[in-house]
């Protein structure tokens, strides 16, 4: 088998140690050739069975790492912000804590959306986390391989 020439199809579970995170449940076909972290993982722990005949058999298990996958949380990436700036630069609208939001930063040519999520209110002050929602938050991947598919 050859690492980059296959698809496989999979039935995928993320439950994540977080108890506010669903667990997430989802059939895809992974391409060998992609380079996402979850693609790696997956291709790592399918071509290092010492059986390959199990590959469609068995459930196969990886705890993955906060870093691997969305880095860890980091405090710098916290913001305080008045309230009514925010308003501004979301056109206008509504902030509730927990809500996610995308902000626009810089202008011209280097303008580019940034998401974060509302943590805080306080006193015409808004505190926005700029770190993905994930950081910093380990889960365990379950997938049983469905088919493996021959890439052309």
């Amino acid at each position: 088998m050859e690492k980059n020439n296959y698809k496989i199809k999979v039935n995928m579970i993320m439950e994540y140690t977080h108890p506010e995170i669903k667990k997430l449940e989802d059939s895809l076909i992974i391409n060998f050739k992609n380079d996402d972290t979850i693609t790696k993982l997956i291709k790592d722990k399918i071509f290092n069975l010492e059986n390959k005949e199990n590959i469609l058999k068995e459930e196969h298990k990886i705890i993955v790492d906060n870093f691997d996958t969305y880095g860890e949380w980091e405090k710098q990436k916290i913001m305080v912000i008045n309230e009514e700036t925010l308003k501004t630069i979301s056109n206008n609208k509504q902030i509730n804590v927990q809500d996610s939001i995308k902000i626009k930063i810089g202008s011209g040519d280097k303008e580019k959306l940034v998401e974060c999520t509302c943590i805080k209110k306080e006193k015409g002050h808004i505190i926005l986390d700029f770190n993905h929602p994930l950081a910093g938050k380990q889960f365990n991947l379950s997938f049983n391989v469905l088919e493996i598919i021959k890439d052309k």
